[in-house]
């Protein structure tokens, strides 16, 4: 496996795990004290289903990115 510079390592980091880890880990807990309700559903609920779409999104965005032409991928012998 090549090694990447240290930049593209942590683009690729915050990406995948800062960004969603933010939502869940910050955004979520906030949500949840408030009151407000979207077509019946607490803003807290809202924000889990919309991660779950956004951690999709940040991993396929990943992956063309940093990952899409890697060497060694594409060899069913491993």
């Amino acid at each position: 496996m090549s090694s990447l510079p240290l930049s593209t390592a942590i683009a690729r980091l915050s990406l995948v795990l800062g960004v969603p880890g933010f939502l869940v880990l910050v955004v979520i807990p906030v949500l949840g004290r408030s009151t407000q309700r979207v077509a019946g559903l607490p803003l807290s609920v809202l924000a889990l289903f919309f991660s779950f779409g956004l951690v999709a999104l940040c991993m396929a965005v990943a992956w063309f990115a940093f990952d899409r032409h890697a060497p060694g991928l594409d060899d069913a012998d491993g």
